[in-house]
């Protein structure tokens, strides 16, 4: 890119941090994954607005975009290899009170999964989407990337539980999606469009995410089974049973076995 330095200077003042060496390109260009990355920077909006201007400049100097959160995917989709511009949102954190009225909560894509969560629990209410890397990812990236969780047996992918989105487009322009309204039939929904798009048709910017009741108590079952026809009979028990299954997970004696062996 010949311009290379015209364009940093040109998004310099709408990032709060711009870091263009070696390591931090290497540490902020890759996800769990760890594949080869090879950015060109790493920006840090502190505003929706920044992020606008950000992505305009972008759009003018023809650099691609790779939004980027707590980047704990394992799919490479935070992966910047060809010299994009990775826009980091984890500045865009704030979260809202917690609307009790109609159970949602509004929070800024950078916000941690694991924040909002406590948020939410002094108000008897919770986010299903609920992963282990909970103290790391993002809710723009696990609505991004329509995460399940560890609980998606019971309340299904992120998608279900969005009422509302905030979104930049690459010319700029900043659109909310839906006002979060509970009951909307007018013509296609874009919110939905977005969520699970991964980045690649705008970047989420701020989200109002829906809320159900905290489980008044829960128990923990460990099942040693002999196959995953065993497995299949007692899930289809489960659901048969007078209870809500919260989330049904197997390991096997291998993993286990390395488990241990780690372990000791």
């Amino acid at each position: 890119m010949s311009n290379e330095n015209e364009f940093l200077e040109t998004i310099r003042p709408y990032s709060n941090r711009l870091l263009t060496s070696p390591e931090d390109r290497l540490n902020f260009g890759s996800d769990w994954t760890r594949l080869p990355s090879d950015p060109l920077a790493i920006a840090f909006p502190s505003t929706a607005s920044d992020v606008c201007q950000i992505l305009k400049a972008c759009l003018q100097y023809k650099v691609a975009v790779v939004p980027s959160g707590g980047r704990t995917g394992l799919c490479g989709g935070a992966v910047a290899g060809n010299k994009e511009l990775v826009l980091n949102l984890g500045r865009l954190n704030a979260i809202g009170a917690v609307d009790g009225a109609n159970r949602s909560i509004r929070v800024q894509a950078g916000a941690l999964n694991e924040n909002v969560q406590q948020v939410c629990s002094q108000n008897q209410l919770q986010w299903p989407i609920d992963l282990a890397s909970k103290g790391s990812c993002m809710i723009g990236g696990n609505l991004a990337t329509n995460a399940g969780g560890l609980r998606v047996i019971r309340y299904g992918m992120a998608r279900r539980w969005v009422s509302a989105l905030q979104i930049a487009t690459m010319g700029g322009s900043l659109i909310e999606l839906n006002h979060g309204l509970e009951k909307n039939n007018t013509g296609f929904d874009l919110l939905q469009l977005m969520i699970g798009s991964e980045g690649t048709l705008a970047v989420i910017t701020e989200a109002t995410l829906k809320l159900a009741p905290k489980p008044k108590e829960s128990t923990v079952l460990l099942c040693a089974l002999e196959s995953l026809a065993d497995l299949m009979r007692v899930l289809e028990k489960c659901r048969s049973a007078p209870f809500e299954i919260q989330a049904f997970e197997f390991f096997s004696q291998k993993c286990l076995n390395a488990v241990v062996n780690k372990l000791h």
